[in-house]
């Protein structure tokens, strides 16, 4: 459909103002009443109920105009003051979707004909609002979206930064890396930090040299989100930047710790070499020691699990480490290392988070295909003071995965009874 180029004119400039007016109701402002006045009178009705008091009302209407397309542009400025109203809706399948959710999916609908008003609104947005057509933006996946996003790479705002990347990495365009280089050289540590962390995953040819420079940045964030970058890149050509990051003992532990799981992830043997040489030092901190079993985990390298085992064998040692090198034992898929995990899972001696790894290890290598009843016993979730809720969250779903293996896969019947009861009491 080709949409009135007048009236499409009136809609670009209405949308500033009905932002700025901040309200949903019609009003009596001449422009608004102009363009509703011309609006066929389908269209006319639906805007008039998306001023309507009651959220149910709002929400179909404004589904029904998203169900238009292209022919919902002209309603388009009676939309986007709507994206910041969260009232809850409970008309259909999606009950507790708020307005704003359903506009957000309406305006995406209606396509390209949107993209430019929520730019003019956002030129004289609130602070709250910018973030919310933002957002809307990175919905529409446009390139016209997307440079406006690029744009605001260099705001002032560097909790809009923030925004802004989050928004351009989840655009599938091509072009949304370039943006990421760039912001990669603004004066933000934010941006900085956030586009060197999404630039990981980028595959192109000017990513590994651009992160390689940042590496010295000023800011421990950005260096940080650069180590760990440079190990999604899974190039050895990032090998000596790491090394020089992760041996540098004035560099910030934060980095430190990127790089030691960086190249793990690269896997070269030099890279290899230096984490195992490191990695029995108790001098380090446990925090880094246990980025470096981590690290030593994704390698590959079937050299490191002894080294793996005797840290996680030695009672003597951090249990933060010992949990780690577990943890990395586990990724290494050694079948070899059963009958010691088994060892360590069933210790009394031991901390509970150390047989719980053991466990959890044991039944990741084999696939759930233990026949000791008495290490499912110890898959029971332990509680870490040093975990936030996430890290807590997280294992506690990992844990229902591998008792669920367990279940089925136990050599023994006592196994899979253990986990059956295990994963019912855990579901209570």
């Amino acid at each position: 459909m080709v949409v009135n180029s007048g009236l499409m004119a009136t809609v670009l400039a209405m949308a500033s103002f009905v932002l700025s007016a901040g309200t949903t109701a019609m009003g009596a402002d001449p422009t608004k009443q102009s363009v509703l006045a011309n609006l066929p009178p389908k269209l006319k009705r639906l805007v008039e109920d998306s001023s309507s008091s009651d959220p149910n009302e709002r929400g179909k209407a404004v589904d029904a105009i998203g169900s238009l397309g292209e022919s919902g542009a002209p309603a388009v400025p009676f939309l986007i003051p709507l994206l910041y109203d969260h009232a809850s809706t409970d008309y259909d399948t999606r009950k507790g979707t708020p307005v704003s959710n359903r506009v957000r999916g309406a305006l995406v609908r209606i396509g390209k004909p949107a993209v430019g008003p929520c730019i003019q609104s956002l030129k004289q947005a609130t602070r709250i609002m910018r973030f919310v057509l933002i957002n809307q933006l990175g919905a529409f996946n446009d390139p016209e979206a997307l440079d406006a996003l690029g744009t605001l790479l260099h705001d002032s705002d560097p909790e809009v930064g923030f925004s802004v990347v989050t928004e351009i990495a989840e655009c599938t365009d091509s072009r949304a890396t370039g943006y990421l280089l760039d912001g990669l050289k603004t004066g933000n540590d934010v941006v900085r930090t956030w586009c060197a962390w999404h630039l990981g995953s980028r595959r192109d040819s000017r990513v590994l040299e651009a992160l390689i420079e940042a590496r010295k940045d000023g800011s421990e964030s950005v260096r940080e989100s650069v180590a760990r970058s440079l190990g999604e890149q899974r190039d050895r050509r990032a090998l000596p930047a790491l090394l020089e990051r992760f041996e540098d003992s004035k560099e910030n532990e934060g980095v430190r710790r990127h790089a030691a799981e960086a190249l793990g992830k690269i896997g070269d043997t030099r890279g290899i070499d230096s984490l195992l040489r490191a990695i029995s030092d108790q001098r380090f901190t446990e925090p880094l020691r246990c980025s470096m079993a981590e690290g030593l985990g994704f390698s590959r390298d079937q050299r490191v699990v002894e080294r793996l085992l005797t840290i996680a064998e030695d009672e003597h040692d951090a249990i933060h480490v010992r949990a780690a090198s577990l943890r990395a034992i586990g990724n290494l898929g050694a079948e070899a290392t059963i009958p010691r995990l088994e060892g360590i899972a069933l210790a009394s001696n031991n901390d509970e988070q150390v047989r719980f790894w053991a466990a959890m290890s044991m039944v990741k290598i084999v696939d759930g295909a233990i026949d000791n009843a008495a290490v499912v016993e110890h898959l029971q979730n332990y509680y870490d003071a040093h975990d936030c809720r996430e890290a807590v969250m997280d294992r506690a779903k990992l844990r229902l995965m591998e008792l669920d293996k367990v279940a089925k896969n136990g050599k023994s019947e006592a196994a899979r009874l253990a986990a059956r009861k295990l994963l019912e009491k855990l579901s209570q």
